[in-house]
């Protein structure tokens, strides 16, 4: 901002009257982003005029920070504006838009500026899935992981046995081909970004197959009637000659 100060003369009686004129050059506004957003922790944005000085700033100033067509803080008669807020995950790529209005007699200058939040996050939202908890022995069966994070995280896994075991598609699938008793236990899927770790897990069991059990039940029951019958036919026939 400047401030002058013109001069007018009137010759004809020597009187000199002053008049202060005030010149305010507007410029477009600037956003300041945190140097590293982390979902959960405090953050700050701010937006400034940068040509107005503070301290000489006109009254008839307006400055708005807003996203998703809703204000989030707002300035009158200051050239900044700033917002606190705890950064979440699903704020990554969201655009702030800052606007500044500045009314100069009956003038009204207006510019605004746009930014997007990158919003870093450690993994959350680790889902562990399986079609069922109990296979024979024998059986194959698959055991999925999801994660969500920023950037995307890693997967690991803590398996009960490694015997017989296949990963793929990145780590997010576990197949186990002719599952055995060792293989029962917990499924655990490690998620993990250079921000943290976050896990699931499944417990899994695998038991002898029932039918082999009801044959051997089937086949004891069979002997069973045949040795009653056999001992019914026996006593039968000692009692006949007896007689």
């Amino acid at each position: 901002m400047w401030d002058l100060e013109p001069q007018c003369y009137v010759t004809s009686t020597n009187i000199i009257e002053k008049a202060r004129l005030h010149v305010y050059r507007f410029s477009r506004p600037e956003i300041h982003l945190g140097a590293e957003m982390v979902a959960g922790r405090q953050e700050r944005i701010t937006c400034n005029v940068s040509s107005l000085v503070s301290g000489s700033s006109p009254s008839d100033i307006n400055v708005t920070l807003s996203s998703r067509d809703s204000t989030l803080s707002e300035s009158r008669g200051s050239p900044a504006v700033g917002y606190s807020f705890v950064a979440q995950p699903t704020q990554h790529g969201q655009e702030i838009v800052c606007q500044a209005w500045l009314r100069v007699g009956l003038q009204v200058l207006n510019d605004s500026a746009r930014a997007t939040l990158q919003v870093w996050a450690l993994p959350h939202s680790v889902k562990v899935s399986v079609e069922q908890l109990e296979f024979g022995v024998g059986a194959n069966f698959m055991v999925w992981c999801s994660a969500e994070g920023n950037p995307l995280p890693e997967l690991l896994w803590e398996l009960p046995s490694n015997a017989s075991v296949e990963l793929s598609d990145r780590g997010r699938t576990v197949t186990v081909h002719s599952a055995q008793l060792a293989h029962s236990g917990t499924y655990q899927c490690l998620a993990q970004n250079r921000y943290g770790t976050s896990s699931g897990h499944v417990n899994i069991s695998i038991v002898q197959q029932r039918h082999g059990i009801v044959t051997v039940i089937a086949v004891l029951g069979v002997i069973s009637v045949l040795a009653g019958a056999g001992l019914i036919a026996w006593l039968v026939r000692r009692r006949f000659m007896k007689s």
